[in-house]
């Protein structure tokens, strides 16, 4: 499996064109800031109940064996280069850790945690990365640091079609890691566990069609084209613009309330909107600042609207104003009561 990683599968961080020899070892505890090279770990020869590494430096290893038999923990460890595919891990702990360029496909962790983890350059599966009840502090840096790898990818492979599966990928893992955080961590990781799955669908909802029409991984000429699936892959193209205009929308909408975190924010944020819409009022209608703000505020929450919308003599531009204000006064409202009834109702199990 190792092998075939690194040197066949150019979808991989640790693929190389250059063959070298790993030794296996067993996995224990190393002295800090030491750098271990070029190893194939295994399960220790000895069960243990917890193993602690902090400090160390993985550099092209591997981790190919069952290790659940032993908790392991690692403390501000890099891990360069690493393939963690045919692993298996239970318990174990991951914090502050560094992994750049690391494969965590085909690999299983059970119960684990990644705390304060970076990430860059990493790669997964949706099928066979297993992360049940694995918890995973900053989902969206995990989920958004994962590549296509583009500077591996053959001359005769389609970019776009890679891509596209890495959408899915993302879009598949970050629900599964949304469920594990909804049962247990903090509340700030489960919000912006939220925020992550919400993106990533959003951001994944053209890749399947546009899967499905193409039909391989290869480059396909555009010449060797059908009109039929020239005129499908122009829809699936509209269908990417409005990804992506739902995606600023949702990111628009989500801080306002911090994606459901925080009322507080909501309530600031409306504070703001009605004395933005009420200097408005001041600035062009000539209003004083105690009507500008009563109007603003029976607009913006709606209470007022007509009253001050049925002047057939205000000019069209009072009139934007007043529709501008009310339309952004329903926009918070939906998003500020759903928050509140979301605190006041949500229980994690």
């Amino acid at each position: 499996m190792t092998k075939q990683k690194r040197t066949e599968n150019w979808w991989e961080p640790v693929y190389s064109q250059e063959e070298y020899a790993l030794t296996k070892d067993n996995l224990r505890e190393f002295q800090e800031r030491i750098t271990v090279e070029d190893k194939v770990f295994m399960r220790p020869e000895e069960v243990n109940n917890q193993l602690r590494n902090k400090l160390v430096t993985f550099k092209n290893c591997d981790f190919e064996d069952s290790l659940d038999e032993t908790r392991y923990i690692f403390e501000q460890c890099t891990f360069s280069g690493c393939d963690f595919g045919g692993s298996v891990w239970k318990q174990s702990k991951f914090r502050g850790c560094r992994f750049d360029r690391t494969s965590f496909s085909i690999s299983t962790f059970k119960d684990c945690e990644f705390r304060e983890c970076e990430f860059s350059n990493i790669a997964f599966s949706g099928n066979t990365t297993v992360i049940p009840d694995t918890l995973i502090t900053n989902p969206s840096q995990f989920i958004g640091a994962a590549s296509i790898f583009e500077d591996q990818i053959p001359d005769d492979v389609s970019t776009s079609f890679q891509k596209a599966h890495l959408r899915v990928t993302q879009s598949t893992l970050s629900r599964i890691i949304m469920d594990n955080l909804s049962r247990e961590g903090s509340e700030e990781s489960y919000y912006e566990a939220v925020k992550c799955r919400t993106i990533m669908a959003a951001r994944a909802r053209y890749a399947p069609k546009f899967i499905q029409v193409y039909g391989e991984r290869r480059k396909i000429k555009f010449a060797s084209l059908m009109l039929s699936d020239i005129a499908k892959l122009s829809w699936i193209f509209g269908l990417r613009i409005g990804a992506n205009l739902e995606v600023l929308v949702l990111r628009t909408l989500g801080s306002m309330n911090a994606w459901g975190a925080s009322v507080s924010r909501s309530v600031l944020v409306g504070s703001f909107l009605v004395v933005f819409f009420a200097l408005l009022q001041v600035k062009l209608n000539s209003d004083g600042w105690n009507d500008a703000l009563m109007k603003t505020c029976e607009v913006f929450f709606l209470f007022g609207y007509t009253n001050h919308t049925s002047d057939l003599a205000m000019p069209g531009f009072g009139r934007f104003l007043f529709l501008s204000n009310a339309v952004v006064g329903l926009i918070w409202y939906a998003v500020f009561i759903t928050t509140v009834i979301n605190k006041l109702t949500r229980q994690r199990s």
